[in-house]
């Protein structure tokens, strides 16, 4: 039964990506070396081409390296994988090696640095997005802290309520 089901989600994905030619992955960040290995085995198989990366469909990935790192196993650039796979490896090691290494053949690279989100801004957006941005890169002021706290909500007056719109 396990078999025919197989074949049925894939028959199914295939179907799916008849006529695409690319395909979009955002939150690249929180994709493991291992999970990009899955990704493309999942494609490959699905497109019945295993001597391409991805099945040999075009894809695009989108994410900031400076935020969420994936929950389980390896970041695309930690440097505790390897991209050669060799005997030692146990399977999943094996696997993440070859995630890695599809990653590194990733050829273009965007870097978009201007942020559109907040074109206009009040003051409180402004000083939103500086704590956010000083966060990032962990260096929040005692400024950014006291501003920060200032948006718990509270019981306490002057204070954002949970139960207000």
């Amino acid at each position: 039964m396990g078999i025919r089901n197989e074949a049925t989600n894939i028959a199914q994905v295939r179907a799916r990506l008849n006529g695409v030619d690319h395909i979009f992955l955002d939150e690249v960040s929180i994709l493991s070396c291992h999970d990009m290995y899955k990704i493309a085995a999942q494609l490959a198989k699905a497109l019945n081409n295993f001597d391409e990366p991805y099945g040999g469909i075009n894809m695009l990935f989108a994410g900031d390296f400076a935020q969420l790192p994936p929950v389980g196993g390896q970041s695309l650039y930690s440097y505790s994988v390897g991209t050669h796979v060799h005997s030692g490896l146990k399977p999943g090691g094996q696997e993440a090696a070859v995630g890695k290494a599809l990653w590194h053949q990733v050829t273009t690279v965007v870097i978009l640095r201007g942020n559109t989100r907040q074109k206009i801004q009040a003051p409180q957006d402004a000083s939103l997005r500086k704590a956010l941005v000083n966060m990032r890169y962990g260096n929040c002021t005692a400024e950014d802290i006291k501003f920060l706290r200032a948006l718990q909500a509270s019981k306490k007056s002057g204070r954002p309520n949970l139960s207000s719109k």
